[in-house]
């Protein structure tokens, strides 16, 4: 045995669920898998739980578990697997270690469950691996990116045999569920990073399983991208989207760099893509928006509502008088005046041909097409009350 885990209990630990990790918000436990690691001896359990609500689809194609294989089943907290793992979260002692894949899915699951992760030193093989890796071949497979990789993890590190030896040594011929074996690959896993870094142990995979990768490449309509090539457009959308932490924190850390506002909403299809919520004033597209994409996150939601009154409260102006000057040279067009925030925040959207003074309310648009001049002009009496409007051409 590896003096790395001496006095060390390690439980290794695989849930499966009624949903897929990208509908957590409704997953319920369906089937618990531990291996327990306790003074160099080895213990097994595992409980399918009754479920609260229906198995999805999309989760029952990857793990089998119809209604039938659970409709008998004891509710998880009369489980002896519940019993279990319940126990050791008691003791809540600093050498007790749960071993799991993709954290963040199994800690909800669990906590929804009734069991109390954070009572356990936690080692997510799946970000060990990442941070191991980050710079090694393994994140140019677009499998290791995908929900199913670690399958892939027990391919590509070669542990495939080791995983069946393990079974018959403690099974022999016996069958086994296939959520059992998951429990060994990330033993055979763990012990693998234990003997080819020699200088690695528990505590520090304890550490890296808690700490955010900035990834070299990222996973983007089912193609592998390196970082610096994906778009402004496309990486707040999976800042705001993903459910992996460490492409949220990656897309995040690179927006930042690159100057890009992430407490603003971008719309990232349709025909306002690439424009902010807050710089849209088609009120009629952002209540398209609340009423079919209510599946997008709160946050977005609340910046449509809040966009949709701010348009109201402007349109509500049309009794009070905005002056608006509009100064036409042969090369530039110059707009000064009092003129409402959804005509402000419309010019200011057009960044590349206008320069913006706020405090005086100027606007210089600087596109010499005529016809592009003519545009801006008349978007500007469209929405605005003008008692006047003085012209000088120069």
């Amino acid at each position: 045995m590896d003096k790395k885990i001496d006095n060390n209990i390690l439980i290794f630990c695989n849930v499966e669920t009624s949903c897929l990790p990208t509908d957590s918000v409704d997953n319920i436990l369906l089937h618990l898998s531990l291996t327990i690691l306790e003074n160099n001896e080895y213990t097994f359990s595992s409980s399918y739980n009754k479920p609260t609500s229906p198995i999805k689809l999309g989760a029952m194609k990857i793990h089998n578990i119809i209604e039938d294989d659970v409709k008998k089943s004891m509710a998880f907290n009369k489980t002896k697997t519940y019993k279990t793992l319940d126990k050791y979260a008691n003791q809540n002692a600093n050498n007790i270690y749960i071993i799991v894949h993709n954290a963040p899915f199994v800690k909800e699951v669990l906590k929804r469950a009734g069991i109390e992760v954070n009572n356990f030193k936690l080692i997510d093989i799946k970000q060990v691996s990442t941070h191991l890796h980050n710079h090694k071949d393994l994140l140019s497979k677009i499998e290791f990116l995908s929900d199913t990789s670690l399958n892939y993890l027990n391919h590509f590190f070669g542990l495939e045999s080791k995983v069946r030896e393990f079974k018959v040594e403690h099974f022999k011929n016996k069958s086994i569920e296939p959520f059992v074996k998951k429990t060994f690959v990330m033993r055979e896993i763990l012990f693998h990073f234990l003997s080819e870094y020699k200088t690695l142990e528990l505590e520090k995979m304890h550490e890296l399983s808690n700490n955010s990768v900035l990834l070299r490449k990222i996973k983007m309509r089912d193609e592998i991208m390196d970082i610096d090539t994906v778009s402004d457009k496309d990486l707040y959308f999976l800042a705001s989207k993903s459910y992996d932490p460490n492409v949220t924190f990656t897309c995040k850390s690179i927006l930042e760099y690159r100057g890009i506002e992430m407490d603003k909403n971008l719309i990232s299809s349709g025909k306002y893509s690439g424009y902010y919520v807050e710089n849209i004033d088609d009120d009629e597209y952002l209540n398209w928006l609340l009423k079919n994409m209510n599946h997008l996150d709160e946050k977005f939601l609340k910046a449509v509502e809040k966009q949709i009154e701010t348009i109201s409260k402007d349109s509500q102006l049309n009794n009070n008088e905005f002056i608006v000057s509009i100064y036409e040279h042969k090369d530039k067009v110059i707009i000064k005046g009092n003129t409402p925030k959804n005509v402000r925040d419309w010019l200011a959207s057009r960044k590349k041909d206008i320069i913006m003074n706020y405090q005086e309310l100027i606007f210089e648009i600087n596109d010499t097409n005529r016809v592009n001049q003519e545009k801006i002009i008349n978007r500007v009496k469209e929405n605005v009350k003008i008692i006047k409007i003085i012209k000088e051409t120069k």
